[in-house]
């Protein structure tokens, strides 16, 4: 079957995504077909339970063929044993299958999120794909019963619970899922051993497609020897003339191990027989790692005549026609017992050779293959090299399984319990991760050669694990200097590294330059060597590193196929919403609060309620409701810090940036007295620029102009973030205004605003109160080159209610617009320009706001004051006098 490439952003192998193809010697069962058909058309969800060798794979594929529902396919594996890995899968499956399906269904596919770790959002992603189609899909799971429990608590339970009417699902393995066995029989199909196992007649027509079979028995001979087990038939119909049938159970190992030995491979070629045992080493492989196993250049040949004589060898092949091939997994562990029982040497020695072979690409198999070949050494080797990528990469939970597989004394090595921190910690144990990361220390405390062999190891870990800012500092000096230098890091991790480095830079906020530099090395390194899951998440970074640096431009042109995608989960715990919160933080600085309040909610409801993303998000909510003065809304924003945490993580200081939130909160309900005893409790402002520049204009706003000078003057430096130093400069151009001190004010102003217009910095000029706004509108007199810019912000600084009373007219959100345009020295034809309308549009918006306002000319329409609810007014009147 060839089937179009799977989207790059996946992990999941083409191969597990497409169903095998039939072997020549095969034979169509429509009996089977019409079972799987009833089946699938009785119930939402049908359960294929029978035991190796019955057959299940190429039944489905069969059926997969001649069924006229588009098919997605999934084929479990050992290590899919998380609901998150099962989430990939699935979502992988559908957009693998969909270049089969006649219904175009791209875009609604690209919504699918495997970030969606909760069951029930992704369900409901899942909903909206399925409501777009007219003809019901067939998701066929393979060897179900990999995923054990977990699937219980993945969204195909929920898929199972709650059925769509356009989808369909098969489940087959060797047992039941145990979210099924309470499930009543009425709601499920399910078909068994029994019905897989051939018929007399079947197996009459496989013995005429048989050509090596020299077996005089007759169709109904085999039949009670076997009864009807697939394997068995074909073991038997593959034996040597004249020997005894008497397989009927696939339970009974020795005598089938025997029955493989002595009816299978003693009749093929010796050089034959030779490769199969080799190759089945390793129950999926290629061509160059059959060669590698065997020393045949002639291996691909060889694999496909395994194929063509019906040999238990299925093969895969995707749009570029390249092949995969797959050994039965019973028949290759029966031929694995034989060469271990003959040459237990040469059964270890070839684990090793596929080891080495797979561990570039496939590192967990790497591992668990020198494992069977009883070499630790390696596979503990083999974790020393790939720990990182697997880590960063969202495989944490079957590296940590890897780990604990090993044997003593690797297991308990210091290298195994470091990594082994680092799993902790991303699955969300910190005080686990904690506790092994001391037992690494005090191992390597014991041994110096061991701790000076982990130096980067060690140093890289504590980029994950350490909270304290100055311990981060240095960390991320010393890994920076061992980067630099020689080290051993293969491509991958080399990668990885830089990422993590980059990533850790991001949180410390002491150079968002480096951070910058170091993600963008990431993206390219990533790229270059195909990490593309990492490379997405690296963009993501670099995009909120470049709008924390204050260059929004940059990161809201920052090419979105490069952060927006699918991502595994595991890393969620750091990253959880960082997308939408970027975007956010740069519309909140650039004052559409209204688009900033949606994407951070929309961080909020995605993520975990201890998401790093989702407490700046709620922090950046009460500023924006502090903004609104609302008092519910207010109520609303003080509930959701309280979920804020306070304590420093991975050097992010959350009780300052919850301290800030408050103090703005109680600003706004008019007890700055109480607002300013918040703010003076706040121990450090070094690394946290936009909070000393907030802390700072409070003071102003409070009369002391000394203290906000203090924590403002050095934010003006070029290092600081744009947003950050123009918020500075609009305090200090404030207070050198109220001194009297007009030129100085105005040259500072002006400063400000080459800096905010490139990047539409808008907020600082419209959180002032009448002081600020008066200074903007006396600043477009005294001749700005950003006439119109002053104008967007006297306007905005209009827009925060929709509708301000006068003498009993209400203005409307335009009126107020152009009021605030009208502030500055701009002309109607100037203001038409800015606003998007002609400019008869904009005299008849004059005409009537100054009809409102009761004064004839732009001169009168200015010098009325308008009440905004920033100035802590409460009443729906203008104050009095």
């Amino acid at each position: 079957m060839i089937v179009a490439s799977a989207p790059e952003w996946s992990r999941s192998p083409w191969f597990l995504l497409t169903p095998p193809e039939s072997p020549p010697e095969s034979i169509n069962r429509p009996r089977i077909d019409a079972v799987i058909d009833a089946a699938v058309l009785r119930s939402s969800v049908t359960v294929i339970t029978a035991p190796g060798g019955s057959g299940k794979s190429q039944a489905l594929a069969q059926w997969t063929r001649g069924t006229e529902n588009p098919v997605a396919w999934l084929t479990l594996t050992r290590y899919d044993t998380t609901p998150q890995r099962i989430l990939r899968g699935l979502i992988s499956a559908f957009q693998y299958g969909a270049s089969n399906w006649e219904q175009n269904l791209t875009s609604e596919l690209s919504t699918l999120d495997p970030n969606l770790a909760d069951p029930g959002a992704a369900y409901e992603a899942l909903w909206r794909l399925f409501a777009t189609l007219d003809t019901p899909v067939v998701l066929v799971i393979d060897d179900a019963h990999h995923a054990g429990p977990a699937l219980a608590d993945s969204v195909l339970a929920d898929l199972i619970e709650r059925p769509f009417p356009t989808l369909r699902i098969i489940l087959a393995g060797r047992g039941q899922p145990p979210l099924l066995r309470r499930r009543p029989d009425h709601e499920q199909s399910s078909i068994s051993a029994v019905d897989l196992n051939f018929t007399e007649g079947e197996i009459a027509a496989l013995r005429a497609v048989t050509p090596r079979s020299a077996n005089p028995e007759a169709a109904e001979q085999i039949f009670d020897a076997t009864g009807g087990w697939a394997l068995a038939v074909r073991l038997i119909l593959d034996r040597a003339p004249g020997a005894r049938s008497s397989l009927s159970s696939p339970s009974d190992t020795f005598r089938l191990t025997d029955y493989v030995a002595d009816h299978v491979l003693a009749q093929l070629r010796p050089d034959l027989a030779d490769f199969i045992l080799a190759t089945t080493t390793s129950s999926r492989l290629d061509a160059v790692l059959a060669t590698a196993l065997t020393g045949r250049s002639d291996a691909e040949l060889l694999l496909r005549e395994c194929v063509d004589t019906g040999l238990f060898l299925d093969r895969y092949v995707d749009s570029h026609n390249r092949s995969i091939y797959r050994w039965h997994s019973v028949f290759a562990s029966h031929c694995r017992i034989i060469l271990s029982r003959d040459d237990t040497a040469q059964a270890d020695n070839l684990c090793r050779v596929a080891a080495e072979h797979v561990q570039s690409q496939y590192p967990l198999k790497a591992v668990t293959l020198a494992l069977r070949g009883k070499d630790p050494q390696y596979a503990a080797q083999v974790i020393h090299t790939h720990w990182l990528d697997l880590v960063v990469t969202s495989q944490a939970d079957v590296l940590e399984m890897q780990c604990l597989s090993l044997p003593a004394p690797w297991r308990d090595s210091a290298m195994i319990c470091a990594v082994r921190a680092c799993v902790r910690d991303v699955l969300g144990d910190r005080t686990g991760a904690s506790m092994l990361f001391d037992q690494a220390r005090a191992a390597m405390a014991r041994d110096p050669a061991v701790a000076e062999s982990l130096t980067l190891v060690t140093a890289i870990s504590e980029l994950l694990l350490a909270d304290s800012h100055p311990q981060l500092i240095a960390t991320c000096d010393t890994v920076s200097r061992l980067l630099r230098g020689s080290h051993e890091l293969i491509p991958t991790t080399y990668s990885c590294a830089v990422f993590l480095l980059g990533w850790t830079e991001l949180r410390l906020r002491r150079d968002p330059d480096q951070a910058i530099r170091l993600l963008s090395t990431a993206v390219r390194e990533c790229q270059v060597v195909g990490q593309v899951t990492i490379a997405r998440r690296a963009s993501a970074n670099l995009r909120f590193a470049l709008a924390f640096k204050g260059d929004f431009n940059a990161a809201m042109a920052l090419d979105p196929s490069l952060t927006d995608g699918p991502d595994d989960n595991h890393w969620d715990i750091y990253d959880a919403g960082i997308e939408p919160f970027s975007e956010g933080f740069v519309h909140y600085w650039r004052n559409d609060l209204e688009q900033s309040d949606k994407k951070l909610q929309q961080v909020i409801l995605s993520s975990s309620s201890d998401a790093p993303y989702a407490d700046l998000a709620r922090v950046h909510r009460a500023f924006i409701a502090s903004t609104a003065g609302n008092s519910d809304t207010l109520d609303s924003a003080e509930a959701e810090l309280a979920s804020v945490n306070e304590a420093e993580a991975h050097g992010v200081p959350w009780l300052i940036y919850k301290q800030i939130a408050q103090a703005k909160i109680a600003e706004a309900r008019g007890h700055s007295d109480l607002a300013v005893a918040i703010a003076n409790g706040i121990a450090n402002f070094q690394y946290v620029p936009a909070v000393a520049a907030m802390v700072g204009e409070l003071h102003r706003r409070t009369g002391d102009d000394v203290r906000a000078v203090e924590l403002v003057a050095p934010l003006t430096n070029i290092a600081a973030p744009n947003y950050v130093r123009v918020s500075a400069m609009v305090t200090l151009a404030l207070i050198r205004s109220s001194r009297g001190e007009s030129v100085p004010a105005h040259q500072i102003l002006e400063e400000s605003l080459d800096i905010a217009e490139p990047q539409a910095i808008l907020r600082p000029y419209v959180e002032g109160h009448k002081d600020l706004r008066d200074l903007l509108a006396a600043h477009s007199r005294w001749g700005s080159k950003h006439t119109e810019f002053l104008g967007a912000a006297l306007a905005s600084s209009s827009e925060i209610s929709p509708h301000h009373h006068l003498s009993g007219h209400s203005l409307s959100r335009r009126e107020l617009e152009v009021l605030g345009y009208l502030r500055t020295n701009m002309t109607t034809v100037e203001i038409a320009k800015a606003l998007f309308v002609s400019v008869n549009t904009i005299k008849s918006q004059k005409s009537s706001l100054y009809r409102k306002l009761g004064v004839t000319n732009r001169k009168g329409a200015v010098a009325i004051r308008i009440w905004l609810p920033s100035e802590g007014l409460t009443r729906t009147g203008p104050p009095a006098d």
